[in-house]
């Protein structure tokens, strides 16, 4: 057998199996969604953990006051650590969306997000309805980024 050709067919079998061992391995630690933890040296807002997270991930806020508006356009988990030990509040001024409302939490992109043991709250003591306020969380249809 010519020895060029053997050495082929030995590198195609090594590729071959080593595909073949791959496409049996276990999920690869960057496919799992990670916890991304706020405030910390990384994460110091809630909007740079929102800005760093691939879908799926989880983040996690420490029991604090968070006064800033979050935009979320892709599938989350945000855990705080207690409705009376987490809030996410309204800052002084609201950025107004594009649909002319304001929100402290805006989700897009048909965004699947999940918000639990937190407060969303501000500004003022009035309803939503009747303040400067159009919703504390909102969602739409419109896509965040293209």
């Amino acid at each position: 057998m010519n020895p060029l050709r053997t050495r082929c067919a030995v590198a195609l079998g090594t590729l071959l199996a080593s595909m073949a061992i791959g496409s049996l391995a276990p999920p690869s630690a960057a496919s799992q969604p990670r916890e991304l933890v706020v405030p910390s040296a990384a994460y110091p807002t809630v909007q740079s953990a929102v800005d760093a997270a691939h879908p799926r991930d989880r983040i996690a806020l420490r029991p604090g006051v968070y006064r800033e508006q979050v935009v979320i356009g892709k599938d989350l988990t945000i855990t705080g650590a207690g409705a009376g030990k987490t809030t996410i509040l309204a800052p002084e001024h609201l950025v107004t969306g594009s649909d002319g409302l304001n929100s402290i939490v805006s989700l897009g992109n048909a965004a699947s997000v999940t918000i639990s043991r937190l407060a969303v709250s501000g500004p003022g003591s009035g309803t939503c309805d009747a303040g400067a306020l159009g919703a504390g969380i909102r969602s739409w249809a419109e896509r965040i980024w293209s």
